[in-house]
């Protein structure tokens, strides 16, 4: 009968004395002395190195695998150590080497066997890295530089872990270097690391970065040091300054010297030279306004009150005329005033501002008035002065006299090319369903010529009674034909005499219902379903074994970084994440208070980019934590929300959906969180600012959603907090639905390297912005199965000129809760927005439908929030109205179930 040790709880066979695994004495056996050295214990026959060294026990077997590691990589790769484990009747160690021989890292897999081995002998790994400071000396911004970091095993066994560095301007690896390296080695190992000059920075103290070493043999710092001098400023009355406070200094003293190097750029140039962040936003000023315009940036001046004389243009000409106009900004303070401004209509031209002392002129001009005679068109200019003080000045431009165009042949009116659009196909054959003439010259009627004797079957029929004529209003009609939409237009009113009859003008009406009720055949013949354009907008890369975009193997952490597309530009991208193959983020699994970085220590590989199969296809890969706690990341690239196209929607691959299964193995209860962190980024700008729904301003410095306070639905990443340039818009829903959970905290904050541990401290991002989400820790029984996630990817909201956008995010479920944020750019005195909602939806308890604007920040659009609950399935516009006028809409796509 076998027995079982009350101390490891491991079987034994029936004719033991002493535990085979530790050595105790079994129940009903005396120990004398205390437990058997279980590493001692002869073996019942010997194991034979090929160098003819013999091992008589397990902890003569652990020496001379330590000794001859190359050959007992060999032995255990061909299974002669799984052999004769069997052999001894040790089927947990047998199978522990078969396990430990199809391990990717042959080493790696050595040392997981050696470990198991019930032997003392072996020292644990020890990590010894000297010196713990380096001084590089003198290296120029801009000059590159390489030295090696060295890293010693003090113990025994292998030592394997990373060094992660802190400062962009120290890199690991072969140039040009990433942010962490991996490393394993016996008793030392030399790691390159990079000195990027690119972003090095100029000062009088050392610049300071930091290597941080994690392993499984313990903790090092290195703290490197590199001189980088000063260039000073070469050019006229500035030069010999080597500080901005000195530039300043020496320009108060000569103002109309130094003004053109303000004014042409050398004093931006310098900076950059420097490695210094230039203070100036937006385009220089000219003659003593770039002076004053530089004093304010650095604070050391304050900006004068500025006023703007015209409070409206009113402009007026016939059409093709040129007009011109100006918009003055003063002070009353004895000081320049600088200014530029841009206009949110392309008939408007802003040229560049004239400054003239304490007054700026903004000159307008239209170069043709537009070919729309009696119409009143309306554009803003957007004016930012000292301070970035900013000013909306309304133009309005009335438009006299007659409309002009020129000869063109004669087109036709078909109603063909809609049906072929709606059917895919041409259901008449070749020849027109209903031709009109479209002449150049003004028309009252247009007759109908002749139609095809029979449609295609099931398909309705328009004859020529049905359809006589189709009258010319005063404003004109736009004839469709293969080439594109011409006009023809009555340039003005006909005679009474000439008018048609009246019934006449019922046509168009007959023919806009004839088109309608094939639209809505359509859409039942296709179904409720939501076209997919199978064309990805966003691509995720995963830190594999494979080789980066620049030929050097892959540290095979499977971290994963996010692009995205242009269709228009194949093989044209934008960074949505600072690396492309995600390794400056981390995701860090907290086990019973332990932090253990997934995919790099603290376990093994089960599987690792596998194929997920199905449409749109991903990757599963699977770490197991030595706690027995399994994490299973799922990546893949999914269909967006539907976005209004034309008539219709369509979702377009522009997500990538990112999912954890958390699942304890264990026989006992584990307490189990989750923790991700996203260096976030928009193509070249590593500072991203967030849009944040229930938040008055755009984060630009940190926040942190913690309880009480709830995590948003999303949160939007800005390349520009710009309405009328925004650029790429990065999209983070953190609610994805489909069962996975979201986040408990979320927190925006600057990157603080690629850290391994739970916490990430909050401070202001400046020009390094992440997102880290974090989902906290819970007892998890064994066998039990926890799914968390979020997704990212790329989004634009829907905006008027530049003025309001509209954006939608959350749960499009019915009963599911969405918030709407408005984002108003140049916020007015006292603006309210007010929220129009469908018969389907509701406002949720406490929301109210009309909301005031948040005052204004320079340089930010100001948001405003909405919660709101969908009962209804289907296609529904939400509308946005500003007291000042303007409005917005934005549909939306209420589903039974989730996109996933």
């Amino acid at each position: 009968m076998s027995q079982v040790c009350s101390k490891c709880s491991h079987v034994n066979p029936a004719d033991a004395s002493y535990c085979y695994y530790d050595g105790q004495a079994l129940a009903g056996h005396k120990s004398n002395g205390g437990p058997v050295n279980a590493g001692s214990v002869p073996f019942p026959s010997q194991f034979v190195f090929p160098t003819g060294q013999a091992c008589r026990n397990f902890d003569q077997l652990a020496m001379a695998c330590q000794q001859n590691w190359s050959a007992a990589v060999d032995l255990l790769k061909q299974g002669y150590l799984a052999s004769f484990l069997g052999g001894l009747g040790r089927i947990d160690l047998a199978m522990a080497a078969q396990e430990a021989a199809r391990y990717p890292d042959q080493d790696r897999g050595l040392d997981q066997l050696l470990e198991k081995l019930p032997t003392q002998v072996l020292q644990k790994p020890r990590l010894v890295a000297e010196p713990s400071e380096l001084n590089l000396g003198r290296i120029e911004v801009g000059s590159d530089r390489q030295f090696e970091l060295h890293l010693a095993n003090k113990g025994m066994r292998l030592l394997y872990g990373s060094v992660v560095s802190d400062s962009k301007w120290l890199t690991l690896g072969e140039a040009p270097g990433n942010a962490q390296k991996l490393f394993s080695f016996g008793n030392d190992g030399a790691i390159a690391v990079q000195v990027r000059g690119q972003h090095l920075r100029a000062g009088n103290k050392p610049l300071e970065g930091h290597l941080i070493v994690e392993s499984n043999g313990g903790q090092a710092s290195i703290t490197v040091r590199v001189d980088v001098p000063v260039r000073p400023f070469r050019e006229g009355v500035l030069a010999g300054a080597i500080s901005p406070r000195q530039v300043a200094e020496k320009a108060k003293a000569q103002p109309k010297e130094s003004a053109p190097l303000f004014e042409h750029g050398a004093v931006a140039a310098w900076f950059k030279e420097n490695g210094w962040t230039y203070p100036v936003q937006g385009p220089s000023a000219s003659g003593l306004g770039a002076v004053q315009q530089f004093f304010e940036a650095l604070g050391l001046a304050t900006a004068p009150k500025v006023e703007v004389t015209e409070k409206s243009v009113s402009l007026r000409g016939n059409v093709g005329q040129p007009l011109q106009a100006t918009i003055e900004i003063k002070t009353q303070e004895k000081r320049p005033v600088y200014a530029h401004a841009t206009t949110d209509q392309p008939w408007l031209d802003v040229s560049k501002t004239t400054l003239n002392g304490r007054v700026a002129i903004v000159n307008l001009t239209v170069h043709s008035v537009p070919n729309r005679p009696g119409e009143v068109l309306q554009a803003n200019v957007h004016i930012t002065a000292n301070g970035n003080q900013r000013f909306a000045v309304p133009v309005n431009l009335t438009i006299t006299g007659m409309a002009v165009y020129p000869m063109s042949p004669p087109a036709v009116l078909t109603v063909e090319p809609v049906m072929a659009q709606l059917y895919g196909a041409q259901p008449y054959g070749a020849q027109p369903v209903m031709a009109l003439p479209v002449m150049a010259q003004p028309v009252m009627a247009l007759p109908v010529m002749a139609m095809p004797a029979q449609p295609a079957p099931g398909m309705p029929f328009v004859t020529a009674q049905s359809v006589q004529a189709l009258p010319v209003s005063p404003q004109g009609v736009t004839a469709y034909s293969p080439a594109g939409p011409q006009i023809a237009v009555a340039a003005t009113r006909p005679r009474e005499e000439q008018r048609a009859p009246a019934w006449v003008h019922l046509t168009p009406a007959g023919a806009l219902l004839f088109i309608l009720l094939l639209v809505i055949l359509r859409d039942v013949i296709r179904g409720g379903g939501v076209e997919v354009d199978p064309t990805a907008q966003v691509k995720y890369y995963m830190d594999d074994t494979s080789n980066d975009e620049h030929g050097k193997p892959l540290q095979g952490t499977m971290r994963f970084g996010v692009v995205a597309l242009d269709p228009k530009q194949p093989g044209q991208s934008k960074k949505l994440t600072y690396d492309r193959f995600g390794r400056t983020n981390t995701t860090v699994v907290r086990i019973n208070g332990e932090d253990c970085f997934f995919g790099a220590i603290n376990g093994k590989w089960i599987t690792r980019s596998a194929s997920l199969g199905g449409r749109w296809g991903g990757t599963k890969s699977v770490w197991m934590f030595d706690d027995n706690v399994q994490v299973t990341q799922l990546i893949e690239v999914i269909p967006g929300e539907p976005v209004e196209v034309g008539d219709k929607f369509k979702r377009y691959l522009d997500t990538v959906l990112i999912r954890y299964e958390i699942e304890n193995k264990d026989a006992t209860p584990r307490k189990v969180g989750l923790r991700h962190m996203l260096d976030t980024m928009i193509g070249n700008n590593d500072g991203v600012p967030f849009t944040v729904p229930g938040l008055k301003g755009l984060v630009d410095s940190m926040h942190d959603f913690a309880a009480p306070d709830p995590v948003p639905d999303f949160a939007q990443v800005l390349e520009r907090p710009d309405l009328k340039n925004p650029g790429l818009v990065g999209f983070i829903n953190f609610k994805v639905g489909g069962g996975v959970e979201p986040p408990t905290r979320v927190s925006l904050t600057r990157w603080p390297g690629a850290s391994r541990v739970w916490d990430v401290p909050m401070q202001p991002m400046g020009e390094d912005s992440a997102v880290v989400l974090y989902w906290a820790e819970r007892e998890m029984k064994r066998g039990e199965v926890r799914k968390v996630g979020f997704s990212y990817g790329q989004s634009a909201p829907s905006s008027t000129s530049g003025q309001l956008g509209l954006t939608v995010g959350g749960n499009t479920k019915v009963g599911g809760e969405l918030t709407v944020v408005a984002l108003v750019s140049t916020p007015q005195k006292d603006q309210t927005l007010t929220l129009k909602l469908p018969p389907s939806f509701k406002f949720v308890e406490g929301e109210k439908a009309t909301q005031p604007v948040p005052e204004g920040v320079a340089n930010r659009a100001s948001p405003v929030t909405w919660r709101i609950i969908s009962s209804q399935v289907g296609n529904y516009d939400l509308e946005v109205t500003s007291s000042t006028g303007i409005s917005q809409k934005k549909k939306v796509n209420i589903k039974t179930e989730s996109i996933f």
